[in-house]
């Protein structure tokens, strides 16, 4: 099951939203990755028009950067009797509409999203939301959503004893522990949203001034996140998706681990982990 948080909060006070219409949700599974994209903001340089082009004759003044994390996150009620996805995602589109709509003044929603050692403050930017398995009476089950968080300056506080840096006025927003590492792989620009196939999508936007942008991806084989998941397949069998999966671990552990009764007789869309069984065998080994 999930462990990572999403909380309205109170910027001023540094404390989570104690207004009971406040959204604080813990999701149903954890994101396999976490996107983090970074902006140089400011004014262009001056430029040189000549025949053979327009060239930029002095540098771009930076004044400052900003930063976006872009994750997707998995809500699942196939346990719940027929309960809609939607009364949990439904949650997270409050976070895209200010907390009073006539006010002319109105603020958007701040909020942190906190998984593990990592933590990120910012605004919804985009959500879109895909919902991708239904019962039999059309009830909506499982929903991909796609979350784009602009960063707001986090509160001034110290360090935690786990390593994690709240920054000052003005940082980035993020704090990671000793064991997460940003990969080197660069993604230009702020991710792009998928388009929502069905569903809630609501969108608030904030331009970013870029003259250039790059960023970094936070993987969850990194010591924040938990085992991938697999989804299965019509046909599919516990047996059938170790083998893909490689492990080492037999069928009948991966069966064990993720408490299925029979493994011939797999349902359509069970979420399993194909490794659980491996981790299973080394603890009782």
């Amino acid at each position: 099951m999930g462990t990572a948080t999403i909380t309205e909060w109170d910027m001023v006070k540094r404390q989570a939203v104690t207004d009971p219409g406040a959204v604080s949700l813990t999701v149903d599974f954890d994101p396999q990755s976490l996107e983090l994209s970074y902006t140089t903001t400011g004014s262009p340089g001056a430029v040189d028009s000549k025949p053979s082009g327009t060239w930029n004759k002095t540098p771009s003044q930076q004044t400052g950067q900003s930063a976006s994390l872009a994750v997707t996150l998995l809500f699942d009620t196939t346990t719940s009797d027929g309960v809609s996805v939607q009364t949990k995602t439904d949650r997270l589109v409050l976070l895209t509409l200010p907390h009073n709509l006539n006010d002319k003044g109105a603020v958007r929603r701040v909020i942190q999203f906190h998984w593990g050692s990592f933590r990120f403050f910012g605004c919804v930017e985009s959500m879109n939301q895909t919902i991708d398995f239904f019962s039999d009476t059309g009830v909506p089950l499982r929903s991909s959503v796609h979350l784009t968080i602009g960063q707001v300056g986090p509160p001034d506080q110290p360090s935690d004893p786990g390593g994690g840096a709240g920054g000052g006025p003005g940082g980035l927003g993020l704090s990671f522990g000793a064991n997460v590492g940003i990969g080197a792989g660069a993604s230009f620009g702020a991710s792009a949203a998928a388009g929502a196939s069905f569903g809630a999508g609501a969108s608030a936007g904030a331009s970013f001034g870029a003259s250039a942008s790059g960023g970094a991806s936070v993987s969850a084989g990194v010591g924040i996140g938990t085992a991938p998941l697999t989804l299965s397949q019509d046909g599919d069998t516990i047996q059938g998706i170790s083998a893909r999966a490689g492990g080492s671990s037999s069928w009948k552990a991966v069966a064990v681990a993720n408490n299925i009764d029979n493994p011939r007789l797999l349902a359509p869309g069970t979420v399993l982990s194909a490794t659980a069984g491996a981790q299973l065998t080394a603890s009782t080994g």
